[in-house]
């Protein structure tokens, strides 16, 4: 389980559903499905995870980064 360091709902990680930040500051889905090797790493570096965290405005929704998960849960 991972806790969301935003909003500190705990939820199981998932990479299903990937997403990656448009230059608007927009988050749109990212699909990996065709992309290997070095580009597909360079994608992973610069994807988002969406918070599953029920939220009563969309707004509020929010990001981690796919990296988050490498560094462990906080203490």
């Amino acid at each position: 389980m991972i806790l969301c360091p935003i909003c500190l709902h705990e939820f199981a990680w998932s990479e299903d559903e990937l997403y990656e930040r448009t230059p608007a500051g927009q988050y749109q889905p990212l699909s990996l499905e065709h992309v290997t090797g070095p580009r597909r790493e360079d994608l992973l570096r610069a994807a988002h995870v969406r918070c599953p965290a029920p939220v009563p405005d969309s707004g509020l929704e929010h990001h981690l980064p796919y990296t988050y998960v490498r560094h462990g849960r906080p203490w």
